[in-house]
């Protein structure tokens, strides 16, 4: 996981001007983000205590539990951390913190979002781990200002997203990792800004035609799921930079990929591609400048070893 985000940094506008690097894994982000030389809170109890200086909040091992709805009343928070606290929600309270722009949960096993924070919210950024999470209320359409959405290992059975969800309409990028899905969220294709889609281990089994419509999709990570065929109309996603299919059940993939007029790398590996299927490949993107990754070279080993062993 850490080495996919080193390659796919991601970055918040915040304005014009203005350009946030964020990596949660980075642990210097708090400080590096939201106002300079304030003091960073690691306990929502100090924090409560001086709410007029309480912009950030990285509370790490404290225990929150269903003292949550009380983090509402940190009116002037910008950013805020949470980690092992044992919370399982997120309260309509913090619909009230108007100024939060990044939110970032881990190990939390969060199993309700209100709908009422999501309606409310001006959030940019929302990170959730650790979740198990059921279902995405459909309010979260509303997060006028989202822009960067990551749910990174939610352990239901299920995760639920409604079709009824019509769009998130500032969203850029999005990442669901470790999720089971099964079906590709319609509401990624009806969001026009999308940039960056990375639904990785979700047991999707395919992709809805309407991605080819998505104008501003750059980077498209599939890896680890259920997908058999990438249909012909993928080389209608003219924009598309990155494409990651790595380990799944692939065997056939339209010759029609090598289109692409702005593909750069491809990643077909771990997959069930016959060898002369990949050099047909091979050979259409020979004057290519892409990098592909795939079976290739492994399969032609094999196909060696087979035919001295005959003879």
């Amino acid at each position: 996981m850490k080495y996919f985000l080193s390659i796919f940094a991601l970055s918040i506008s915040l304005n014009a001007s203005a350009q946030v690097k964020f990596d949660s894994d980075d642990p210097y982000w708090i400080s590096n983000n939201g106002l300079a030389e304030v003091v960073i809170y690691d306990s929502y109890k100090d924090a409560l205590k001086n709410k007029k200086s309480a912009y950030k909040l990285n509370c790490i091992d404290e225990l929150i539990g269903k003292n949550i709805t009380k983090l509402g009343g940190l009116i002037n928070l910008q950013l805020m951390n949470l980690q092992n606290n044992t919370i399982t929600m997120i309260p309509k309270e913090f619909g009230l913190l108007t100024n939060m722009y990044i939110m970032v949960s881990k190990n939390n096993p969060i199993q309700y979002i209100d709908p009422a924070f999501v309606e409310q919210t001006n959030l940019l950024y929302l990170e959730l781990w650790g979740t198990k999470l059921d279902s995405l209320p459909r309010q979260i359409q509303y997060m006028s200002r989202l822009e960067l959405l990551r749910i990174i290992g939610n352990t239901t059975d299920t995760l639920r997203i409604s079709d009824s969800i019509k769009r998130i309409a500032s969203l850029k990028e999005i990442m669901i990792t470790d999720a089971n899905l099964y079906n590709f969220p319609s509401f990624i294709c009806r969001s026009r800004k999308v940039g960056t889609v990375s639904l990785i281990n979700c047991k999707i089994d395919s992709i809805p035609e309407e991605l080819q419509w998505m104008e501003n999709l750059k980077v498209l990570n599939l890896e680890g799921n259920n997908l058999k065929e990438i249909p012909g109309w993928i080389r209608n996603c003219k924009n598309l930079e990155v494409l990651i299919l790595k380990n799944n059940k692939i065997d056939n993939l339209s010759e029609f990929i090598a289109l692409m007029p702005k593909l750069e790398f491809l990643d077909i590996s771990d997959n069930q591609m016959t060898l002369p299927d990949l050099d047909i490949l091979r050979i259409l993107f020979k004057t290519r400048k892409a990098v592909v990754f795939s079976d290739y070279e492994k399969l032609l080993k094999e196909r060696i070893g087979e035919q001295k062993l005959e003879h």
